[in-house]
């Protein structure tokens, strides 16, 4: 962890105050009477809260809640003064670029987890996939994800685990401003009464798309990268979905921005495949040991599965005939 000079928290505070404090945010999805699934809920709550989040994460806010309370944003203000990291810094910039209150509004209203949504429940399109702006990165990561797949089945000698069908999907921005994309999307998360009502929802969401800096371009809008499951609880089971690596141009433009793109986009899909080993082997799903907490792990825990997965990557990436890196 890096610590600030005392200079530049000064800068840093000074550039970012009056984004904490620029009030409310009005475009709201009650407004147009939509409701939340609930059954979205916890995996929503988990997308906004990954190793890619940006900084500023309002996982402890309520939506609509206003942002000028100083004990919702002191856990803001005190990660941005003690510490820093080319993720935090690249990411509060972008931020700064559009409002915080825009950023917020984009957060409360689930807009940042609609490219997921749309390529994990909507789009049953697997092949053309391009990853980065104008696909500079389809063809590398592609062959990675094939030789990925080929080393961990041949590695499997007791035939118990399964990782040649796992999909490698692109995620992209752009994708909320089209209507014929985002309109069943704004239906999967949402319950409503009226479709009219899910249209209407939908056409705002595109135009405040449309309106932010490099607009669906904004990287901001797919800076994840997902490890994804057909069925995300055992006791959930989704039929028609098939496992999946999800990549996010946020999360290419992120390592291309800062210095990363030669080898970040192979260490970011060794990770996500490390999750899909997890998967076959429950490291990763629920277990008795976490009953009375709904079956998920503690914090604890999911420090424990992230640190596993970077441990199986690193196993693929130094393997002679693996990334051989």
């Amino acid at each position: 962890m890096k610590k600030h000079h005392p200079q530049h928290h000064r800068h840093h505070l000074r550039l970012l105050l009056p984004l904490l404090f620029d009030g409310t945010t009005p475009l709201s999805y009650l407004d147009h009477n939509l409701r939340p699934k609930p059954d979205l809920q916890h995996e929503l709550a988990h997308l906004a809260s990954n190793e890619f989040s940006p900084p500023l994460s309002f996982s402890t806010l309520e939506p609509g809640k206003p942002v000028h309370a100083p004990d919702d944003v002191r856990h803001l203000l005190r990660s941005l003064v003690e510490c820093t990291s080319p993720l935090i810094e690249w990411s509060t910039d972008l931020i700064h670029q559009m409002g915080y209150s825009t950023y917020k509004e984009l957060f409360d209203n689930q807009i940042l987890q609609m490219p997921y949504i749309y390529k994990h429940y909507i789009d049953k399109n697997d092949t053309g996939e391009s990853f980065g702006t104008d696909g500079k990165y389809t063809k590398e990561l592609l062959e990675k994800h094939q030789r990925t797949m080929a080393f961990w089945t041949e590695a499997d000698i007791d035939d118990s685990i399964s990782t040649d069908d796992i999909l490698l999907l692109s995620m992209h921005g752009e994708d909320l401003l089209d209507m014929d994309k985002l309109v069943p999307t704004v239906q999967r998360m949402f319950d409503f009464e009226d479709v009219n009502d899910v249209v209407a929802f939908a056409s705002t969401i595109r135009d405040f798309v449309a309106a932010l800096p490099e607009g669906g371009g904004n990287p901001l809008l797919t800076m994840n990268a997902i490890a994804t499951r057909a069925a995300r609880r055992r006791d959930l089971p989704i039929d028609g979905l098939r496992d999946s690596i999800v990549v996010g141009d946020g999360v290419l433009r992120f390592l291309e921005d800062t210095g990363l793109a030669s080898s970040g986009p192979e260490f970011v899909h060794a990770h996500e495949f490390g999750h899909h080993l997890q998967f076959e082997m429950d490291a990763a799903m629920r277990s008795s040991r976490y009953a009375g907490t709904g079956g998920y792990a503690d914090d604890g825990d999911a420090r424990r599965k992230e640190m596993m997965a970077d441990a199986i990557a690193a196993y693929f990436l130094a393997h002679d005939r693996g990334g051989d890196m």
